[in-house]
């Protein structure tokens, strides 16, 4: 399996493993949007230390109080050495660039994931996410037990999403807080995107409920919001190094390391 749990402090997110000792992840979650300027030493001193940051791999369990796991369903911890974040992210307002890798202290093999290459960025079709995050159906599920939605892609709309940005609908299904940073895949495990922001899910849930007792269909969101990997091969490829996905040739992206 590709999907990890990152945790530091009381945070959590989402992650991808693209090589035998590199995770994808969304830049928000060691960056708050509302933190954000061009002045890379702050910048610096507001990201978390990798010796803080805690990588779960391979499991479909975390367990937490009062909600343990079974040892077979609980991931390894691995331990974080360095954390990369694309410097559009953070020059951009925190807006487009919402990448950032994490580099672990051990080798754990390559797990199968692959990048899209296409710079054409899908507005179709079916694809799906994995993670953590909050359940609002099922809240002893939220940071304990990793699911999976299918979600449709859709055409970003004027309001919605940025220059590298993927979007899918937000009717009935979504991502939540805590699968940021997770993969948008297909059935084969090529990445698309990384979840980067949407509606609140509580939000959407709330208003299912109010309309299906009074017999509405359901309201149709702003949209989820991913940050379309194959527009930034730059900034991965360079950190990771040799790697099916990657091209022979690509242009170099400025990312801050801590």
């Amino acid at each position: 399996m590709i999907e990890v749990l990152i945790t530091w402090s009381d945070k959590i997110c989402g992650g991808t493993i693209i090589s035998d000792r590199y995770i994808l992840t969304a830049a928000h979650c060691f960056l708050k949007r509302e933190n954000c300027n061009d002045d890379e030493s702050s910048i610096k001193a507001l990201l978390p230390p990798p010796n803080k940051i805690q990588v779960y791999i391979e499991g479909i369990c975390y367990s937490k109080e009062g909600a343990p796991c079974e040892k077979k369903d609980e991931g390894k911890v691995i331990a974080a050495t360095s954390l990369h974040i694309l410097t559009e992210y953070y020059t951009k307002k925190c807006t487009s660039g919402d990448l950032a890798i994490i580099e672990l202290a051990d080798v754990i093999g390559d797990h199968g994931a692959k990048l899209s290459t296409n710079p054409e960025l899908p507005q179709t079709g079916k694809l799906m996410v994995s993670g953590f995050g909050y359940d609002p159906i099922e809240e002893a599920a939220t940071s304990h037990l990793l699911k999976t939605v299918t979600l449709t892609v859709q055409k970003c709309q004027n309001d919605r999403g940025y220059s590298d940005s993927i979007c899918t609908e937000e009717i009935d299904k979504d991502v939540c807080e805590g699968d940021s940073g997770g993969a948008l895949v297909d059935e084969k495990n090529v990445i698309y995107g990384v979840v980067s922001g949407g509606t609140s899910c509580k939000t959407i849930h709330t208003s299912m409920l109010n309309r299906e007792s009074d017999k509405q269909d359901y309201k149709k969101w702003n949209g989820g919001v991913f940050t379309a990997v194959s527009l930034h091969l730059g900034f991965i490829c360079e950190i990771i190094g040799v790697f099916e996905s990657c091209p022979g040739t690509f242009t170099k992206e400025p990312f801050l390391t801590v």
